[in-house]
């Protein structure tokens, strides 16, 4: 009962109730038929009556409007299914006097009621909304700090000082007031997402092109290529336009960049912040990654760049701005989380749970997401138990073992998250002892309490099998999570060129903000551990808290492979070879 009460303290009681009334109406409706028709009645006041969830919902339509609770697009994702349940029952009345048509009707009117009820209180007990649409850009923006500083779960474990941050950010905020910019103010909250250091908060908006500007403008300056910093300390260019005025100048794949604009690379670098839209760095190692990449994009339409020549002299160039970084700066990314360009989720969740043997023992499992049946994603949440997926997961193995394999590569790299509950389900498999999987929490008088707690059934099947789990910055949330509970398996190994990203909170707060075309997402319930404290999550060391047991090197020669045209997959390929060392 403590999940639900802390969902119903949460919920959105307008559209819960609306969603709840309907089916109840239908019902009332589906009786005073009967009774009409018995009693040979006229049916002009039911058929008003089928309108009434209809001109409820436009009520309800108009307040949240008015409310400013989401675009269009945003309403009937969380509103639509009771707007249809609405109009289908409004469109019985037309079959009022129709023996059969009426049954059936009625049937296909009810049942579309009851899917709505279900549907929609997902949304009603999950999603925390704050509104400031009707107002302009500094004051939303006091709304967002004010909304954070209530309901954001994790200000006092990473000690953020958001007065502090208001301040240092409400220049920029009114700067894009005065110019009516709102690219301007996607870029402040994009800079506030950053400070909060939280892979579960992001800023939204309904016109991509706001978000492609922001980049634009966030990534600086293209001066022709790019840079990374490898394990022995050298920073190198990497990704070189060969029609660039850096490549003409000998700055080439590889070479060794010693100073940005008269300062050491190192000094450089170490002020560097990496704010950019859709990338977050809860985990400070995995930042210190990207600071040269970020480096790159800095320095204005010209910089001066001190590099090692072929023969180890030391040159110095003066390189001219080409346009944005952004293009470059995306494709670092990319090519580090050797990420798969997917058109569409649909496309994703095709992939999800896929199997093949790589070689002639190995077989190669991709979890890139812990999702798989929208409803029992749902209701594993109350069970804490997913049997299904432990049996999915186990027919592939089986099938792969049936093949020769005799070792196993999970790559979760890039896992966007879901469902805790898969996490366990799938490590069941590699376990035999019964491991604690997650659970939520509420603070109590300034301290965690559990409000439920998971364990996994331990099944145990392949705890002898050597495997090696591919894991990095960008997995996330239950990916995070499984890369955590597949490292307590003593068979299981997890690597990467970086660690997981450092998030595994639990989401649903959602605010509003001016113009109705941005949101600014945030975690609002608390994943604690078996102990009762954040689970995952950075505190404000920024030290991870699920790190990898290996660390792949990355080489001038690896950079090569990783930065360059090769299809080759320079982590797996690091992780078969280690398997059969091992």
């Amino acid at each position: 009962m403590g999940l639900l009460n802390y969902y119903f303290s949460e919920a959105d009681w307008l559209t819960a109730g609306l969603a709840v009334f309907i089916p109840l109406w239908v019902i009332i409706l589906i009786i005073a038929h009967a009774v009409l028709k018995k009693k040979n009645k006229n049916f002009g006041v039911w058929r008003v009556m089928c309108f009434v969830p209809l001109l409820l919902c436009v009520v309800h339509f108009l307040i949240r409007r008015f409310r400013g609770d989401g675009a269009i697009q945003t309403m009937a994702q969380f509103y639509g299914a009771v707007y249809i349940a609405a109009v289908i029952t409004a469109l019985w009345q037309f079959f009022a006097k129709r023996r059969h048509g009426h049954r059936i009707t009625a049937v296909i009117t009810l049942l579309s009621t009851v899917i709505a009820l279900l549907a929609t209180s997902i949304y009603a007990l999950t999603v925390n909304m704050a509104n400031y649409t009707l107002m302009n850009y500094e004051e939303s923006f006091s709304g967002v700090i004010d909304t954070l500083k209530e309901k954001y779960v994790l200000e006092q474990w990473k000690e953020i000082d958001f007065d502090d941050l208001e301040t240092k950010l409400m220049p920029q905020v009114k700067k894009a007031q005065e110019e009516n910019d709102p690219v301007g103010y996607y870029a402040a909250l994009t800079e506030l997402q950053y400070y909060m250091s939280d892979g579960h908060v992001g800023v939204y908006s309904h016109k991509p092109e706001w978000s492609h500007e922001a980049a634009e403008r966030l990534a600086g300056d293209d001066h022709g290529f790019s840079m990374f910093t490898l394990d022995n300390g050298d920073t190198i260019a990497v990704l070189t336009d060969k029609e660039s005025e850096a490549y003409k100048s000998g700055i080439h794949e590889g070479t060794v960049i010693t100073k940005w604009n008269g300062e050491d690379i190192d000094t450089a670098k170490a002020s560097v912040k990496c704010i950019y839209p859709d990338m977050t760095f809860p985990v400070k190692e995995n930042e210190e990654r990207f600071k040269a990449a970020f480096l790159a994009g800095k320095g204005g339409e010209q910089v001066e760049v001190t590099f090692l020549d072929e023969n180890g002299d030391q040159k110095t160039a003066m390189v001219k701005s080409s346009g944005s970084y952004a293009r470059r700066l995306s494709r670092v990314g990319i090519k580090l989380s050797a990420s798969k360009d997917y058109d569409s989720p649909e496309e994703m969740m095709n992939d999800n749970f896929t199997a093949k043997m790589i070689s002639d023992d190995c077989g190669y499992l991709l979890i890139n997401c812990e999702s798989y049946d929208n409803i029992k994603d749902i209701t594993c949440i109350f069970t804490g138990e997913y049997p299904e997926i432990t049996e999915l997961v186990r027919k592939k193995l089986d099938d792969m073992k049936a093949q020769g394999m005799k070792k196993l590569i999970i790559d979760i790299r890039n896992n966007a998250g879901g469902m805790d509950e898969i996490s366990g389900a799938v490590t069941a498999l590699f376990t035999d002892e019964k491991l604690y999987i997650n659970g939520m929490g509420k603070v109590v008088n300034g301290e965690y309490k559990h409000i439920y707690k998971h364990y996994l059934d331990p099944d145990g099947t392949y705890k002898d099998m050597p495997v090696v789990v591919l894991t990095n910055y960008m997995c996330a949330s239950a990916g995070d999570g499984l890369a955590y509970d597949l490292s307590r398996c003593p068979n299981v190994t997890t690597m990467g060129i970086t660690q997981p990203c450092g998030v595994n909170q639990f989401t649903g707060g959602y605010i509003k903000t001016s113009d109705n075309e941005i949101t600014f997402a945030y975690p609002d319930s608390l994943s604690l551990d078996e102990d009762g404290q954040i689970f995952i999550d950075t505190n404000a060391d920024r030290i991870s808290r699920d790190p990898v047991d290996v660390k792949i090197p990355v080489t001038a020669d690896a950079a090569k492979i990783i930065f360059g045209d090769s299809e080759k997959d320079y982590e797996l390929d690091y992780a078969l070879e280690y398997l059969s060392q091992k």
